[in-house]
């Protein structure tokens, strides 16, 4: 990993120990970190042999039952396919903090990991917005996470069918003034939208709303912004309140409405969700069939590396792709060393739900594992 060094000219400058920041020159974006370097070792950077920067990745699980089995397949999915160094931060309740003090270091066995409590910044924002905690969380991250750059933010509700490292390159791709990457709620136009239902009572991001089930947070710039960035999200909520049905999805929605610039969309395939496989239709009359769509043209390239079971579609009590993929990572027990049969286990469980809704595209599904893992015939 080619990396390059900046002095950062502060407090500790000039005496026993200078602060070094480092970023991956692969991904520019990459989270900020900050190592004291001894003076005499500065010549020939030895205390810098073997310095690795983690991406950063959080969620925010309290405590549901459904929830303990969303966040298992969340982390598991995360070891099984990072094949790069990775630090998880959780935001945890005191009964999930329990459940992961316990399991953590059995399901995250690449990556490191934090729990942090719930908690809000302190006279930031209005008080009524608190009414959800684990849901609005994320609106305030800037001030949670003062020590880092950028991160991504999941749901619980995500499994992993590519590296993370993949989902942290689209950091790239955003412009100079954008701050949070996400994808569309629909790719398709004239489909379905939550955003796009008749009366809505709030503007929305484009043609069909953002879903933040996914996010690209460079935390930097959203500080950039100083107090303004809460204080209008505070404001949002006194505005709509009553009127949301999505939460925090629609006061982001909202935002950047106004502020279209600071957003930039990412592929689909880093957020897949059932609306992508079952809102259109394509017939053959003669034959009396019909068939659901793939509506996310970047997962039929390159196949979905991120699976969103949105709208309780991991727990679906029809047997569906989604509702397969958190029982298969339930299931795990640890890491699978045979990739093989690892990746043979789920085209088995795809191709049982072959027939049901939005399986008929379960190819996709397999798409995005790496080559070292493909089958020959699936």
């Amino acid at each position: 990993m080619k990396l390059t060094f900046r002095i950062v000219v502060g407090k500790n400058f000039g005496s026993q120990a200078v602060t070094w920041r480092c970023w991956d020159r692969e991904s520019v974006f990459l989270t900020q970190s900050t190592m004291e370097c001894p003076l005499e070792e500065l010549k020939d950077l030895q205390c810098l042999k073997g310095f690795d920067i983690p991406i950063i990745l959080v969620f925010v699980f309290c405590s549901k039952n459904p929830k303990i089995f969303e966040v298992t397949s969340l982390l598991r999915s995360l070891s099984i396919f990072s094949t790069r160094t990775f630090h998880a931060i959780g935001f945890v309740d005191s009964e999930a903090r329990e459940y992961l003090e316990k399991h953590l270091p059995r399901l995250l066995n690449v990556g490191t990991y934090e729990l942090r409590d719930v908690k809000f910044p302190q006279d930031q924002v209005n008080k009524s917005i608190h009414h959800k905690p684990c849901a609005a969380l994320r609106l305030f991250l800037p001030d949670l996470l003062p020590e880092y750059d950028s991160v991504i933010y999941v749901d619980t509700d995500i499994i992993f069918l590519a590296p993370l490292e993949e989902l942290w390159v689209q950091f790239e791709t955003m412009s100079p003034w954008s701050f949070i990457g996400a994808t569309k709620e629909l790719e398709d136009f004239e489909g379905y939208s939550h955003y796009r239902k008749p009366n809505t009572p709030f503007p929305f991001y484009g043609p069909t709303g953002i879903n933040t089930g996914v996010l690209l947070m460079n935390l930097t710039r959203m500080r950039s912004l100083g107090p303004a960035w809460s204080s209008e999200i505070s404001s949002i909520y006194e505005t709509f309140k009553g009127q949301f049905t999505l939460g925090d999805q629609d006061i982001l929605n909202i935002y950047f409405h106004r502020h279209p610039h600071n957003i930039t969309i990412i592929p689909c395939r880093f957020n897949y969700r059932v609306d992508h496989c079952l809102l259109r239709k394509a017939c053959i009359p003669s034959k009396n069939e019909c068939w659901h769509l793939n509506l996310c043209e970047s997962a039929e390239r390159e196949g979905v590396a991120v699976i969103h079971g949105a709208r309780g579609a991991f727990h679906d009590v029809d047997e569906t792709p989604f509702t397969a993929a958190v029982d298969w990572m339930w299931n795990l027990e640890e890491r699978e060393s045979d990739k093989r049969a690892f990746v043979q286990d789920w085209a088995r469980k795809l191709h049982a739900v072959k027939g049901s809704a939005c399986g008929h595209v379960f190819h996709i599904f397999l798409k995005a594992f790496p080559p070292s893992w493909s089958l020959l015939n699936y």
